[in-house]
Parts: C-alpha cells; sequence; structure tokens
C-alpha cells in the first residue's frame, strides 16, 4: 500500500516551496505589490500613518525577502524528499518559523509592508505547514514504509530513516 501520509506531507512542502518562490519572484519584478512604496516612520509612537509619516520604503527589505524566500524553497524541497530524518523536519520548523516571524514583524513592527493578504496568505500557509511538521513524527511512526517505492529517496538521503521499525536478529 501507497504510503498516503508520507506523499501527502512531500507535497503539501513542495506546494508551499513553490509559494515562496513565487513571492521571491514577485518581489524581484516589483517591489511595490509586495512591500508597498511607503512605510511608517514611528518616531511620534503613533500606529497610525499619515501622509507626513511616510518615507520610501528601503530596497534592503524587498533583497532580504527574495533571499530569504529563495533559501527556504531550498529547505522546503530537500526536507520533502528527505522527511524521513528528524533533524531535517527541526530545520524545515524553525525556517517556517522565522519566515512567519519575518512577515509579521515587517507588517506590524516595522511597517515596512501593508498588512494585506501577501502577508495574511503566507502566514496561515506556514502555520499550517508548522502544524503538519509537529505532527509529522506521529503519522511517520504509523506509516508502513514501502522499500520499493521509497528506495531511491533513501539513497538520495545516505542512511536509513529513523521511523523503520528495526529488525529483531534471529536466534540460531
Amino acid at each position: 500500500m501507497v504510503d498516503r501520509g508520507v506523499y501527502t506531507l512531500r507535497g503539501w512542502l513542495a506546494f508551499v516551496a513553490f509559494l515562496d518562490f513565487a513571492q521571491a519572484l514577485r518581489s524581484y519584478r516589483d517591489k511595490d505589490v509586495f512591500l508597498g512604496s511607503y512605510m511608517c516612520n514611528r518616531t511620534d509612537g503613533a500606529f497610525n500613518c499619515t501622509e507626513a509619516t511616510k518615507l520610501p520604503v528601503p530596497t534592503t527589505a524587498a533583497r532580504l525577502l527574495i533571499f530569504y524566500s529563495v533559501q527556504n524553497v531550498f529547505v522546503l524541497l530537500i526536507c520533502a524528499f528527505c522527511i524521513h530524518h528528524w533533524p531535517m523536519v527541526l530545520m524545515t520548523a524553525v525556517s517556517v518559523v522565522l519566515k512567519i516571524a519575518y512577515l509579521v514583524l515587517e507588517s506590524l513592527k516595522f511597517k515596512s509592508s501593508p498588512f494585506s493578504f501577501h502577508i495574511i496568505y503566507p502566514v496561515i500557509v506556514h502555520g499550517l505547514t508548522l502544524i503538519a511538521l509537529s505532527f509529522s513524527s506521529k503519522l511517520l511512526r504509523k506509516e508502513i514504509m514501502n522499500h520499493h517505492e521509497n528506495e531511491e529517496i533513501l539513497k538520495m538521503c545516505n542512511g536509513k530513516p529513523i521511523y523503520l521499525p528495526t529488525r529483531k536478529k534471529k536466534k540460531v
């Protein structure tokens, strides 16, 4: 039987990687789409923005988002292939938490991006990914690995997954 849970997690991680790559392309092509043209100057401590307190968005925020999104794409794709290794799952979870923190801080604290669909949707998707990664250990322990279908992927990961049951030695 095919391991539906494993393939579902792999597909979801590939989908999230595609979304991160699209976000990197969008930030590279037009920073106004994601970051907006202006950010709030919070020297007065006020939460609302007026025309007098707006400053142009620095391009470093867009470049940082591009770099981090591309890095996150590679982390998610590697985890999709080597999902049976617990350190890969933990590394991906930390990467997802950092991505959520970056998006929320850029929107709510630094006001360099408007709190819109371009912030809310990635935060929700990455939050669902974090939940799926937190339940992945229980899901992968329940599944019985099909060795014939996963041999190539396990060879790419250089080792045995930690979720395979150990074989008992036969007493002679």
